[in-house]
């Protein structure tokens, strides 16, 4: 096995050709200890004809068996994952202690403590103290469970345990097995039960960590070290008490308490259950969302905001009721998603008004064979006033006759057609259908007066909510709307595209949706999580839309791939109003 040094020296020269003095740099080390390492993978690469390491000008990475290669770098521990493993099962450690356990400078260890509080954030937090050394605090979780995970992310880490496989497989295994309730294993697999118990073993001197009413007995089993017995009691204890905390009828009443569920419809019972099964699965073996099921996830918001925000005031609630247990929104956010059955392509919803009851329903026919991706209702001009008919939760609004008796309540039509449609009004309407009916629409979802430069100082929720308050004070937007925008802000799943911030809410207004934009003052360096705004753009829905997602998928395609540079020259409504046509 490659040491973390030769692991890295690897990963640079993925990267690009190097010379041995960048080398020695990045490493931190000198040019001899640098050729010396290349030796020594050159000789690796060589038993399991990989490739070789060239020196030339530069030195460079000539691979010769790609499948090899990668089944070599599938065991490279991460290097956060090593310094993480080597702080977890030491009660102290000084920087330079962990500096000669795992060959990384200072700056290198220092980058990668930043990386470890942000992949485990509100789990754990590492920061150096003078005097103390390296303070690692946990929350919601413990030691033995994070390095559980750690074992279970890189198998090489079980070669650590001061006790063989097999002892622990066929003796404590099955002696931890006999003593707690077997329900436990309805949400605990195999290898993360092999995983605990190798944890237990290698952090055995932390059992006082671990505190529980419940008290299990393995003094029966005078083959396990009296130190690995007490931290498996204790351990355990704390997994069966934390199990019975949870209960079908606590985590309803979590959804229940929800503003709005509407999203669920008739789905929260399933639902429900869906999210027990989850929390005792999180509660007696900790998932963590690594860095490509986030990017993939947030892909997945971009098209179902409201979902996930859904999801997200769930997540807090479930926190706050659960406070030991990790539970992470993005899991939440699929289940959410998998509960709905939103579908990625959406169609669009059509009212189809007619005259003629006959005519209507042939030319539903024929727009339903021609334009697959049009949900078309009907209703006939006489019956509208006699039915509750919700305009603004339709797309498009087609009137097939001449339209001029049409009643009052029907505030806008985007088609008319007299007797059977025709290609040409197909050919119409499957534009309409496409993106470009937002195309269309937008102007009129974000007229001029909606595009507002903002001079307020401060940071990212100050310049949101005095752009909004001076909306306000323009008759543009109403106080419910902001209270509205500002509450999903807060609940710390912003959705942000390509340096747009994009605030959104439900509210009720005439049309079906409203667009604003707000321009921070130039000079104001503003940030959400770390990235960078150069706009918001704040999407209102009228609450009666049934599916709200189409906007927001069409914004995402118009601005996915605009250069941050071009949209930080943006200063007026023009050139906003030029990205969506």
């Amino acid at each position: 096995m490659l040491n973390v040094r030769a692991q890295h020296l690897i990963r640079l020269l993925q990267e690009k050709d190097q010379t041995g003095k960048e080398l020695a740099t990045a490493l931190d080390t000198s040019r001899r200890t640098v050729i010396r390492d290349i030796n020594i993978i050159n000789s690796v690469f060589a038993e399991q004809k990989i490739g070789q390491i060239v020196s030339g000008q530069n030195y460079h990475l000539e691979i010769e068996e790609t499948a090899a290669f990668q089944r070599l770098l599938n065991e490279f521990r991460r290097e956060q994952d090593i310094v993480l493993f080597e702080l977890l099962r030491r009660p102290t450690v000084t920087l330079p202690e962990l500096g000669e356990l795992t060959y990384m400078s200072r700056a290198a260890l220092l980058s990668l403590f930043t990386k470890l509080n942000q992949e485990f954030h509100d789990v754990l937090t590492i920061t150096t103290k003078s005097g103390e050394g390296i303070v690692l605090t946990i929350d919601k979780t413990s030691r033995i469970d994070i390095l559980a995970y750690l074992l279970r992310e890189h198998k090489t880490f079980y070669s650590e345990s001061p006790i063989e496989q097999t002892i622990l497989t066929k003796t404590i295994m099955p002696a931890v097995q006999s003593v707690v309730p077997q329900r436990l294993f309805d949400y605990l697999t195999r290898g993360q039960f092999l995983a605990q118990i190798t944890a237990c073993a290698i952090g055995a001197q932390f059992a006082d960590e671990f505190k529980s009413e419940i008290q299990l007995d393995l003094s029966m089993y005078q083959q396990i070290q009296p130190q690995l017995r007490k931290i498996l009691e204790n351990y355990y204890g704390v997994k069966v008490e934390l199990l019975n905390t949870i209960t079908v009828n606590a985590v309803r009443e979590q959804i229940l308490a929800l503003d709005d569920r509407k999203i669920l419809a008739q789905r929260e019972r399933p639902f429900t259950n869906e999210i027990f099964s989850h929390l005792c699965r999180c509660a007696m073996f900790p998932t963590f969302a690594d860095t490509i099921l986030i990017k993939q996830i947030t892909n997945l918001e971009i098209n179902n905001p409201f979902v996930f925000d859904l999801a997200f005031a769930l997540t807090e609630k479930l926190s706050r009721r659960f406070p030991s247990i990790n539970i992470e929104p993005q899991f939440i956010a699929l289940y959410t998603l998998h509960t709905v059955d939103t579908p990625t392509e959406q169609n669009v919803n059509a009212l189809l008004i007619f005259s003629q009851q006959a005519v209507g329903r042939i030319n539903q026919m024929i727009v339903s064979e021609h334009i697959p991706n049009v949900d078309i209702e009907e209703v006939s001009i006489s019956d509208i006033g006699t039915e509750p008919l919700d305009i603004a939760s339709y797309d498009l609004i087609l009137v097939n006759g001449r339209g001029e008796d049409l009643p009052n309540s029907i505030t806008r039509v985007d088609m008319v057609f007299n007797g059977i449609i025709g290609s040409q009004e197909l050919s119409k309407l499957k534009k309409l259908a496409d993106n470009s009916f937002f195309e269309m629409k937008f102007p009129d979802f974000f007229p001029p007066d909606h595009f507002l430069t903002v001079t307020t100082k401060g940071n990212a929720a100050d310049v949101l909510a005095a752009g909004l308050n001076q909306l306000a004070a323009n008759q543009q937007i109403d106080q419910l709307a902001i209270q509205n925008l500002l509450k999903r802000e807060k609940m710390n799943n912003q959705l942000i595209i390509n340096e747009i911030s994009i605030p959104h809410a439900t509210a009720d207004f005439p049309g079906a949706y409203e667009i604003f934009v707000l321009r921070p003052n130039s000079g104001n360096s503003l940030q959400i999580s770390q990235q960078p705004i150069t706009l918001f753009l704040c999407v209102l829905v009228k609450s009666a839309i049934v599916d709200p997602g189409k906007i927001f998928s069409y914004i995402y395609k118009r601005l996915a791939n605009v250069d941050p540079a071009q949209l930080a020259k943006i200063t007026t409504y023009e050139q906003m109003l030029a990205l969506f046509n």
